[in-house]
């Protein structure tokens, strides 16, 4: 997983789909919300998760996991991560699935994540 700081994580979102886009791939993108409860339904809307999705940490492994086996060609998921969010607990949690995930695409299909977060998460992060 490959993970970019950005001081406008919107902007970088757009710039890292039309890239992908130059590059052959499919590329999709979850944008930034605040709570883990929005940034979980923002997976579902985007990457169309089921109607009987939980909308809890759990599922969304789950969800991934299937995700996977439905895609028809190269893939880059790009997911933005909001200020408020970023450094969380549940972030943490969400890009671990996210890492999991794209280990699992293995020999499945070309599979890549690019996680955006945005610049002041750095010092947070300690880095």
């Amino acid at each position: 997983m490959n993970v970019i700081h950005a001081a406008d994580v919107e902007a970088e979102l757009e710039r890292l789909g039309d890239e992908a886009v130059s590059e052959g791939r499919i590329p999709l993108v979850v944008f930034p919300y605040e709570t883990k409860d929005e940034v979980i339904r923002e997976f579902a809307r985007r990457l169309s998760f089921p109607e009987y999705f939980g909308r809890n940490l759990d599922a969304l492994a789950d969800a991934m996991h299937d995700f996977l086996h439905a895609l028809v060609g190269p893939t880059t998921l790009i997911v933005g991560v909001h200020p408020d969010f970023a450094a969380t607990e549940d972030e943490a949690v969400i890009e671990q699935i996210l890492e999991d995930t794209e280990q699992d695409a293995g020999d499945i299909i070309p599979f890549d994540v690019v996680l955006v977060k945005p610049e002041t998460s750095r010092k947070a992060e300690g880095a």
